[in-house]
């Protein structure tokens, strides 16, 4: 039974290398060919040392560990400091390791440690043993400290700014468990998994609540506040002239004077449909420059728009007729020919006028027509 051959004398040899030679095998019933007779772990001279019984298993012990440290197994913690309690029938010591050093021995049948971890991963390794190096239970468990809450960004807006009702809230959340609470105002939270968020229909300043959580169970609370604006600005349009009531020729200013309780951000001046120009500032003008143009009608759009992007859109037609100018006649001449139509035959101011329609010649001659009503009146009274 303990494999030796009767015929030879091999009485000090050691066929395993256990150290114990073949008639110490066989006086303690082992296995000449095996370390381990009981098969338990342990080898027959480390039993036979602890004054153990080679022959007999010898099992490792058994480890009843808490609720809270199975739960721990590759998972997420937001806590440094913990306790750690084990507990066993039949272990003599348990050691505790972290991330392969040795942080000590408690003896008995019930431990408990006080564990203080850093943040990041860690090994924790517990090993309990029975009365030898040999026959010990090992488990190691991998816990992630975190400590960090996840962030919230806000991706495609400005807080506190001016938005249209509608308008799309996107934020990035980095490092969280994929739910996110909201609500816009007041209320309560509820759940969604998007990240995008509609603002409310209603004008008014408003605030977006978020709240979220990581994998350890940081929570992550911010708000961001708007301003919602759906009402369109208004506007006066100053030397608008309808294409019925007179024709226009040489350089015509148009001049737009909008409202609006938010503020305006710009005026842009359409000719046919082609943008001409773009003003951020007051006074929104455009000097529309008809030499350029055909005689004929032309479509003139503006489009105003308020701080929160709503839009006013003006649109109406202007007659360019280029004829009403004598081609060739600088504005003094004009000028020279008004005062002495005015002069030579009284009511053919109504033709000068419409001669020269620039808003400044009109007022040239406006003072040219009173100082010739002035000179009237004190002919007329010396006549008499």
């Amino acid at each position: 039974d303990n494999e030796l051959d009767p015929l030879s004398d091999d009485s000090t040899s050691d066929f395993d290398g256990d150290n114990l030679s073949n008639i110490n095998e066989y006086l303690n019933g082992t296995l000449a060919n095996n370390t381990d007779s009981d098969n338990d772990g342990w080898m027959d001279f480390s039993e036979i040392l602890a004054g153990e019984d080679p022959t007999i298993r010898n099992d490792p012990p058994t480890v009843v560990w808490s609720t809270e440290v199975m739960g721990l197994n590759s998972s997420y913690v937001n806590y440094e400091n913990w306790d750690w309690n084990v507990s066993s029938t039949n272990a003599v010591s348990i050691e505790l390791w972290i991330n392969g050093t040795y942080q000590g021995r408690q003896n008995g049948t019930a431990f408990s440690w006080s564990i203080e971890l850093e943040e990041g991963l860690s090994i924790i390794t517990i090993r309990a043993y029975y009365n030898y190096a040999y026959n010990n239970y090992s488990a190691s468990f991998y816990v992630i400290l975190d400590l960090t809450p996840p962030e919230i960004l806000l991706l495609n807006l400005e807080e506190n700014n001016l938005y249209k009702n509608g308008t799309m809230v996107t934020i990035n959340v980095i490092d969280y468990n994929g739910t996110i609470f909201y609500y816009w105002g007041s209320g309560t939270y509820q759940s969604t998994a998007s990240t995008s968020f509609e603002m409310p229909s209603v004008n008014g300043n408003y605030t977006l609540y978020l709240k979220v959580y990581d994998e350890a169970g940081n929570e992550r609370t911010t708000s961001f506040s708007f301003i919602i604006d759906s009402i369109p600005p208004t506007a006066t349009c100053i030397e608008c002239i309808p294409s019925e009531t007179v024709s226009v020729h040489g350089i015509h200013q148009i001049i737009i004077e909008p409202d609006d309780i938010n503020g305006i951000a710009n005026v842009t001046f359409y000719l046919d449909g082609n943008l001409q120009e773009t003003d951020e500032n007051a006074p929104y003008m455009w000097d529309w420059n008809t030499i350029d143009s055909s005689d004929g009608l032309h479509e003139i759009t503006i489009h105003i728009f308020d701080k929160a992007g709503n839009l006013l859109e003006l649109v109406f037609e202007m007659d360019v007729n280029q004829k009403t100018v004598d081609e060739g006649m600088d504005t003094l001449t004009l000028i020279m020919l008004g005062v002495l139509g005015v002069l030579s035959f009284g009511g053919a101011a109504f033709f000068t006028r419409r001669w020269l329609t620039s808003r400044k010649l009109d007022t040239a001659i406006d003072s040219l027509l009173d100082q010739y009503d002035d000179m009237e009146q004190t002919q007329e009274g010396k006549v008499e």
